[in-house]
Order: C-alpha cells, then structure tokens, then sequence
C-alpha cells in the first residue's frame, strides 16, 4: 500500500469516527453510530497493522542477507 493510500484510508476511518461521533451527541442514539466508529476503527487498524507487517518482512530480510549460512565440508 502507497503511503497516499494508506493516509486517505486514515482519513476516512477519522471521518467516519467523527461522524459517528457527532451523529450521537446529535440525536442521542448512541447505538446507532457504533456502527460507523466501529468502521472508521477498523479502517485505521487495517492500515497500522499492514504498516507493521511490512515492516517486519522488511527487518527480516535484511537480517537474512546479513547472516548467510556457510558450507562445512
């Protein structure tokens, strides 16, 4: 995932977080708007753990290149 990407997906999980936010201090139904602060967390979730995956398959293949194994005879 682009960074681009990954910020409009932020940004739109806020967006969403806010709105459920607001829709509930609005009109009082508070069960009514988990759903949509439910999505916009989700949102953020899904881009910070694929940062962090990407991450770790990065810090492991440069542990890989560094370390390589050695033939005995």
């Amino acid at each position: 995932m682009r960074k681009q990407t990954g910020y409009l997906i932020i940004g739109i999980g806020i967006a969403s977080i806010l709105a459920g936010v607001y829709g509930a201090i609005r009109t009082g139904e508070f069960i009514e708007s988990v759903g949509s602060v439910f999505i916009g967390a989700a949102l953020i979730g899904t881009v910070i753990i694929e940062r962090n995956r990407k991450e770790s398959e990065q810090i492991i293949r440069t542990t890989s290149n560094l370390v390589k194994p050695t033939k005995t005879n």
